[in-house]
């Protein structure tokens, strides 16, 4: 939403929801309104870094950098990301394996961390990072940038892709 030439973000939890909602003419606005609160503040929280990712989809890839709606590398974006809610800063993909908790990947859950191994085929090492956006039935979807030519930049993907199933390492718990 546009507010004072500023883009802000709200939850989809705090949004009006009107039953039999009439427009007053008068007043120049619904009635009979109720306002729904959010119950759980981490998914809250969590859909929030969602909305906030989500500003910087189609951002192209560009090794080492982190500049919003310039250019980002994988950890410069989720640093970006998790850097505006003041989670962490972590910078190098690597890094984000020694902070937070492990999860399941079962259990992965909507802003959760999720690492992948690099490209080299056998790499054991973490070369990629991404933020879990739904972990639903049909499996985890996260928003990353990616280095690919193809689809490369900012972008949502499927961890059930053979490309990222592949390379799956774990997912962190930060908040």
């Amino acid at each position: 939403m546009r507010h004072e030439s500023r883009t802000r973000f709200i939850s989809r939890n705090y949004l009006v929801i009107c039953k039999r909602a009439r427009f007053d003419s008068t007043q120049s606005r619904f009635n009979y309104c109720s306002l729904q609160l959010h119950e759980n503040e981490r998914e809250l929280k969590a859909d929030s870094i969602i909305a906030f990712a989500k500003t910087q989809l189609g951002t192209p890839y560009r090794y080492a950098t982190s500049k919003p709606n310039e250019s980002f590398d994988c950890s410069g974006f989720t640093s970006y990301v998790y850097g505006h809610f003041d989670i962490t800063k972590c910078r190098t993909s690597r890094g984000y394996a020694e902070i937070g908790e492990f999860v399941d990947r079962k259990n992965a859950q909507v802003g959760d961390c999720i690492l992948f191994v690099g490209t080299t085929k056998g790499s054991k090492t973490i070369g990629h990072v991404g933020i879990v956006v739904e972990n639903g039935p049909e499996g985890i979807k996260f928003i990353h940038c990616s280095s690919g030519k193809k689809n490369g930049g900012v972008v949502i993907s499927s961890l059930d892709s053979p490309w990222y199933a592949q390379r799956f390492h774990q997912v962190r718990r930060l908040f």
